[in-house]
């Protein structure tokens, strides 16, 4: 059980190996068999150490609360603050191109409101399509309620 957890988190984040080895301080060897199930009995630090790698609950590492690996695993992105810049979207790790990053739920308000909206705080989070924006004063917004979407702003 924990070998699949391991693999299937390793797949994720789409490292190979010899990657999650070197990221978790382990050898290659103990890595494939962790995966293979040849390797079952783990000390407490092993499995602490692969929880942290792959940011998950030492239970849903080990399957003990009946939760899909995949779903334990955070989200690609993470937002921090950088000294001098305001907020901004982090990679946690390497994200190939063509991946998507996260879907998420929109809406929409029409031009009428957006005076509105402009003198709110989600003023710092909507987006206007650039088409409607470069020619006609009069358009309305979009929010996109994901965790990228809320770091189009500088707070401070």
């Amino acid at each position: 059980m924990i070998g699949e957890n391991i693999k299937q988190a390793r797949e994720y984040h789409q490292w190979s190996q010899q990657q999650l080895a070197s990221l978790a301080n382990l050898s290659l060897t103990v890595i494939s068999k962790l995966e293979n199930g040849e390797k079952t009995n783990l000390s407490h630090e092993i499995v602490k150490t692969l929880s942290r790698v792959f940011e998950v609950s030492i239970d849903k590492l080990l399957g003990t609360n009946n939760s899909c690996i995949e779903t334990a695993v955070t989200p690609m992105i993470t937002v921090k603050c950088i000294p001098g810049k305001g907020r901004g979207t982090i990679a946690i790790h390497p994200i190939l191109q063509g991946t998507i990053i996260e879907t998420a739920p929109s809406g929409s308000f029409p031009a009428a409101q957006r005076k509105i909206v402009d003198k709110t705080d989600i003023f710092k989070y909507y987006f206007v399509r650039p088409s409607e924006y470069q020619h006609d004063k009069y358009f309305g917004g979009f929010i996109v309620f994901g965790l990228s979407s809320l770091c189009n702003s500088n707070y401070g």
